[in-house]
């Protein structure tokens, strides 16, 4: 499969979830939060399970930048937000994720992260690569604690 794809495209697939992960989606899943872009994220998930998604749909892979030669392969879902955040601009939304265990159609969610969409462009990247960051090292730590495997990819 090539790096840009993921099996989220061809659906059947299951979904794992890092506890920090699934109780931020409920806490923003709320009228005075981003309930839209979270029930969009939800739309997708539910589409990765059943018929697929479409490749405009996902970003992978994620991390590839990071200086390491061997990496757990993350792609990223995304999704707008519309509550206005004063200066900042409304919430662009990625759920970050990964394919393990391996050969198993299954998907782990590691990380949801946002940025403000008025964010400078530097602001923007080092957040967005603190967040890529962090969504590896969880990655990593739930293959190692369930003695599993992630789809990986080398420089």
């Amino acid at each position: 499969m090539h790096d840009r794809e993921s099996i989220a495209l061809y659906g059947g697939c299951k979904w794992e979830w890092w506890p920090e992960v699934e109780a931020e989606m409920e806490r923003l899943d709320d009228p005075n939060e981003d309930e839209v872009a979270i029930q969009f994220l939800d739309t997708l998930i539910e589409r990765t399970e059943q018929a697929g998604i479409s490749a405009q749909d996902l970003t992978a892979p994620e991390g590839r930048d990071l200086g390491r030669r061997r990496l757990p392969w993350v792609g990223a879902l995304k999704s707008e937000g519309f509550k206005r955040r004063g200066p900042e601009g409304v919430r662009t939304y990625r759920l970050y994720f990964s394919e393990a265990p391996e050969g198993e159609m299954g998907l782990f969610a590691a990380k949801l992260s946002w940025k403000c969409t008025k964010w400078n462009r530097q602001k923007t990247t080092t957040h967005q690569t603190s967040e890529i960051r962090h969504a590896i090292g969880v990655i990593e730590r739930y293959c190692s604690e369930n003695g599993c495997q992630c789809r990986v990819i080398e420089r």
